[in-house]
């Protein structure tokens, strides 16, 4: 019998529990479907939103809360952020205006849509859109708050154009942008012929050694500085000795004496072309061409003279003397045995080293060569006594050549983004379009920012605010607290209310608490009928002749 009363009891606590969820269902969609719909708040604090008094994007953030502004035109701080409204007060008032708006709907005003419930040109019954701050880039955050007014990827404190995301720098100061500009340096050279489209002293750059045609000291990078090359832009000639506008490395004829420099023992002097006894005097100077003794002014080769030829006039005739010029260097060593002024001759050039202006003929000249007698080095650039072709770190920065993306720069060695400016000076270092000073990841393109500073950047963190709510689903990304995407949600609810999603959260409550009432009510209902079992011994069954049956 008491098994019956609890299984009753139980069966109209199932059925409160059924009627009372689908009580709660249907109300809910009927709520949804209803366009008068206000959501609660889920509070009964009217103070509430006072705590974003000073908190502009507080009070953006919160769902619960409206943002106002100053709308005085007369007033110094017009436009600016004012107070923090309860959003239920808001619409209120958004309500008001919109009923005053209908109410007037025959008014020619309200018909154009210019409305006299509020804003300075807003469209009729959308009072506070006058009043709200710009947002130049659209970002949600007006240009007071925002640190990127045009959301070109620049902080407004570097941009030269914060609310133009076509621009952000202005080289010459000229008042057009860089981008717009076609002669970004103003010198005269338009950027698209300028190797040096940001530098006003630099134009041209004939050898490309990065270095400007204005600063470098040998433009065609000869070996032979500007001041002593006469072709100065072309690398395949440095003199012009009788100046005829043709190189000596061309010019078949270099002093210009009508005999060809094949055929002339003074190719670079037009006074001599011969020298007869091979003195290293030409005839024309020479006063005993045939070196016999005799001068040739008495000289008539009319009688051959035994005399002996003594070049250094030290009584020694040439043919005995070890040392026929008298320059201390042996006849078997000198180069230019008659000449005391030339003793070597290291590039074999017929050019003897003392007149020779690059030795070892590597194309430097000996004044700007390091290695005046190595044909294979000529510069040695961080004075190491090894030459820089075969030094591998010749800016001796501990950064081997091939590593170094400056290697004759001591102070530079790093250009991650390879545009020629190293890292140290590069505003922009991964070459990604934001600044240094503002990029989270200066090394890493593909990441900018990481709102949550977990260390991973927002471009692949599936949840930039780090609330535990994927950005997929989060209208907020950037702001901790989860706010369904309308989008997916399946309706467009604003800011300032829930859609219905408190109530239904309630409704999940009120489903668990039934349930949780349901299971202890049949547990507690088993406690007080514990199981018994009691043994029936038949001691003696009689039937008798009535039927019946009786146990003893």
């Amino acid at each position: 019998m008491i098994q019956m009363r609890v299984a009753h009891v139980f069966s109209l606590l199932l059925a409160i529990f059924l009627v009372l969820s689908a009580s709660s269902v249907q109300f809910a969609l009927e709520d949804e479907s209803t366009s008068d719909y206000e959501p609660t708040s889920g509070r009964d604090d009217d103070d509430y939103c006072e705590q974003y008094e000073d908190d502009e994007q507080g009070c953006i953030n919160d769902p619960l809360c409206n943002p106002e502004y100053e709308d005085e035109e007369d007033d110094d701080d017009y436009g600016e952020y004012d107070d923090c409204e309860d959003a239920d007060d808001s619409n209120d008032s958004d309500t008001s205006d919109s009923s005053d708006s209908s109410d007037s709907s025959d008014s020619s005003d309200s018909s154009d849509g210019n409305g006299n419930s509020g804003g300075n040109g807003g469209s009729g019954g959308s009072g506070n859109n006058g009043n709200q701050p710009a947002d130049t880039d659209g970002d949600g955050i007006n240009d007071e708050a925002d640190d990127d007014d045009d959301g070109d990827g620049y902080n407004d404190i570097h941009d030269a154009f914060p609310l133009d995301p076509s621009e952000h720098n202005d080289n010459d100061g000229d008042g057009t942008g860089d981008n717009a500009d076609d002669d970004d340096d103003n010198d005269g050279v338009k950027d698209n012929a300028d190797a040096f489209p940001f530098d006003d002293r630099e134009q041209f750059n004939f050898d490309g050694d990065n270095m400007g045609d204005n600063a470098d000291p040998d433009d065609d990078n000869d070996g032979v500085n500007d001041f002593e090359d006469a072709f100065q832009f072309d690398a395949s000639e440095q003199y012009d000795h009788d100046q005829d506008g043709i190189g000596d490395n061309a010019d078949l004829d270099d002093d210009n004496d009508g005999y060809a420099d094949l055929n002339d023992a003074f190719p670079f002097d037009s006074t001599e072309h011969n020298d007869n006894d091979g003195d290293g005097i030409g005839d024309n100077a020479d006063t005993d061409d045939d070196n016999d003794g005799i001068p040739d002014t008495e000289d008539t080769d009319t009688e051959e003279l035994d005399i002996k030829p003594d070049f250094d006039n030290d009584g020694s005739p040439d043919d005995e003397d070890a040392d026929d010029d008298n320059d201390g260097v042996p006849d078997d060593q000198d180069a230019f045995p008659f000449d005391a002024t030339e003793s070597s001759n290291y590039d074999g050039d017929s050019i003897g080293d003392n007149a020779d202006t690059d030795d070892d003929n590597d194309g430097y000249a000996d004044v700007n060569d390091t290695f005046p007698f190595n044909a294979l080095e000529w510069s040695d650039n961080d004075n190491d006594g090894i030459g820089d072709n075969e030094d591998t770190d010749d800016d001796n920065d501990g950064i081997l050549d091939e590593d170094d993306a400056f290697p004759i720069d001591s102070f530079s060695s790093t250009d991650f983004d390879l545009d020629g400016i190293p890292d140290e000076f590069d505003m922009d270092d991964d070459g990604d379009g934001v600044p240094d000073l503002s990029d989270t990841f200066p090394l890493n393109p593909s990441e900018s920012k990481d709102t949550d500073g977990d260390g991973m950047g927002d471009n692949s963190d599936p949840d930039d605010d780090n609330d535990g709510f994927l950005d997929i689903i989060d209208a907020n990304p950037k702001y901790p607290g989860f706010y369904l995407d309308p989008a997916l949600a399946g309706s467009q609810p604003s800011s300032a209310d829930d859609s219905g999603t408190t109530f239904v959260g309630g409704i999940a409550v009120l489903l668990l608490f039934t349930t949780t009432i349901a299971m202890a009510l049949i547990f507690g209902a088993r406690k007080f009928m514990p199981s018994r079992k009691e043994d029936i011994a038949l001691e003696s069954t009689r039937i008798d002749t009535t039927g019946e049956v009786e146990i003893q």
